[in-house]
């Protein structure tokens, strides 16, 4: 017998449909070839300090670093405290009854670094040597899995994954338990916590705040004038900086003085917008926290809870491309989504010999391809934040294919009295895939749908009028989820799945707050950061060649132990 493991149910179910398993049993599917079960997630981890004696560690003690790391069964919060899960207890004693019936094993885990850990430190912690294959779905229709049973691959492929996701989890467990205690120890905050990614974390949004709050607002002016042909207007802005509120003053009453405008000069020219490429992960978060208010975790949540349904490709992705061999799908995967009733109305806009081909790049795949519907019809059973997650990742599949958007671009400029005046308008011409789903934030700046005006060079006319506007400077402005989202993605902190957990985690801890969209520091995590400020955990440049070298791991560009090694160095100072 052969037996397969996976993480949730719903794959389980669908994997016993694709071989036969069809006996049903509490918590496993049997065939006389195979016995399927199923563990909810993680349920054998890192041990905590106590089981190395350690159940407080004072400053004599730290830091603690294992050697050996124990494994052990997954610990939950109670009452009482920290105890073993019994859920996970059970789900051992099944896994292992199976694993002894079995004469090899079929790693089915989440085809990615968590899934890879998952697998193995079960099957260390159980100390089985039976041989293992593993299956690789970037998603979980019955023809992705039938394939993919087709093409199973040698574990060993996965060794540097695991490496990476070892490597990765350990780091972050020594710097995690020992900066705490230190921290404990040092200024008696026994209930904070540092993390080698939620202090970085923190340290982004704290300078924003802080920058935020010190700016200093400075005055500035603006002179603009209208120019009227016939019906239409056109509006020029004055092309100079304008430092005080006298040159203001004075530019104002020269033009006024002069009362003409001289065209100089007239350009158009046609101009494309490329439709969007499709969504990774933190692009997909950004989007629907930004449209609809829906958190990075919420969306993770319902993106992985769609690709349970098979209604999407494997969530957790970081690329926004596709390989040549996906490209070739495209066009039945269209197909399919148009006869879909919310969409048939786009097939108008796709024309199928003319996909557009931003989105594809082999290069740029590693792991799992960007999102993707898989063309199957929802059964009715989406809740309200599912629907509009899949509905936005269906239009932006669309419009990702879809045709080039074409624009005119004017460009005028002018003088009075020798003052150089310039105007700049966008007139949408064809809106390709601008047409599938349009939204405020794909608008470009000067877009108008107002007529163009007839300028001539050297023609000469009177300005229909003049205004000299006052303002001030603004400060970057606070984080929102989706902004922070960004920020974490450029600096490197964080895997793309990683990130919604570090902020939910912030929250968790009350470190951070909302104020309307925007994300603060509260005053626990004001006080925590200026306690943390000037070392090396809150650094994100630190962070960021952390994060750097953990991926050198996965790519096998550098040794598990050399960058083991690192952290060791590292939490020792």
């Amino acid at each position: 017998m052969i037996a397969i493991l996976t993480d949730s149910h719903s794959l389980a179910q669908i994997i016993a449909r694709v071989v036969g398993a069809q006996r049903k049993h509490a918590d496993l599917y049997e065939s006389d070839e195979y016995c399927i079960t199923w563990v909810a997630g993680r349920i054998v981890d890192l041990a905590p300090p106590a089981a190395y004696g350690r159940a407080r560690l004072t400053p004599d003690l730290i830091p603690l670093i294992p050697e050996p790391f124990k494994l052990g069964i997954r610990q939950e919060m109670t009452a009482r405290g920290m105890t073993t899960d019994p859920t996970a207890v059970r789900q051992l004693h099944i896994v292992d009854d199976m694993f002894a019936r079995c004469r090899s094993i079929i790693a089915a885990t989440e085809a990615g670094a968590e899934g890879e850990i998952t697998f193995r430190w079960l099957y260390a912690y159980l100390g089985y040597t039976k041989p293992v294959q593993r299956l690789w779905l970037s998603a979980l229709t019955d023809e992705a899995v039938r394939e993919g049973m087709t093409h199973l691959r040698d574990s060993r492929d996965g060794d540097a994954l695991y490496a990476y996701a070892d490597t990765r989890a350990k780091a972050d467990w020594i710097m995690r338990v020992n900066a705490s205690h230190a921290l404990a120890n040092a200024a008696g905050m026994g209930r904070n916590a540092l993390g080698r990614l939620m202090t970085p974390t923190l340290a982004v949004i704290y300078a924003r705040y802080r920058e935020n709050k010190a700016f200093t607002h400075a005055a500035r002016w603006q002179l603009a004038m209208t120019l009227r042909e016939g019906e239409a207007l056109r509006r020029f802005r004055y092309a100079g900086r304008i430092g005080s509120r006298k040159t203001a003053d004075s530019l104002y009453s020269r033009c006024t003085r002069c009362g003409q405008v001289r065209i100089t000069s007239v350009e158009h020219r046609t101009a494309y917008q490329a439709p969007p490429r499709l969504y990774d992960l933190t692009s997909l978060q950004k989007v629907c926290g930004e449209r609809f208010g829906i958190s990075a975790a919420r969306t993770l949540a319902a993106a992985q809870s769609l690709y349970r349904k098979q209604l999407i490709t494997y969530p957790q992705t970081e690329s926004r491309y596709i390989t040549q061999e996906v490209m070739a799908t495209v066009p039945q995967l269209l197909e399919r989504l148009f006869r879909q009733e919310p969409f048939a109305s786009m097939r108008v806009h796709i024309d199928p010999k003319r996909l557009s081909h931003r989105s594809v790049d082999q290069a740029k795949v590693a792991g799992h391809h960007a999102l993707l519907p898989t063309g199957q019809q929802p059964a009715g059973d989406l809740t309200q934040v599912e629907q509009k997650v899949y509905e936005s990742i269906i239009m932006r599949t669309i419009e990702a294919f879809a045709p080039r958007c074409r624009k005119e671009v004017s460009l005028v400029e002018a003088t009075v009295d020798g003052l150089q005046f310039r105007s700049r308008s966008v007139h949408v011409l064809q809106p390709g895939w601008r047409a599938v789903c349009s939204h405020e934030d794909d608008t470009e700046q000067d877009e108008t749908d107002d007529p163009d005006v007839g300028f001539s060079p050297e023609e000469t006319m009177p300005f229909g009028g003049i205004s000299l506007g006052t303002g001030h400077t603004m400060p970057e402005p606070l984080y929102s989820e989706a902004t922070l989202l960004t920020a974490m993605q450029t600096a490197g902190i964080a895997a793309a799945a990683e990130r919604a957990r570090i902020i939910e985690a912030l929250f968790e801890r009350g470190y951070i707050e909302r104020s309307g969209k925007t994300i603060i520091p509260s005053e626990r995590g004001l006080q925590l950061y200026d306690m943390v400020r000037d070392l090396l955990i809150a650094d994100r440049e630190q962070a960021q060649r952390w994060e750097q070298a953990l991926a050198q791991i996965g790519r096998r560009e550098r040794s598990a132990e050399g960058v083991w090694q690192d952290f060791v160095v590292f939490t020792r100072q």
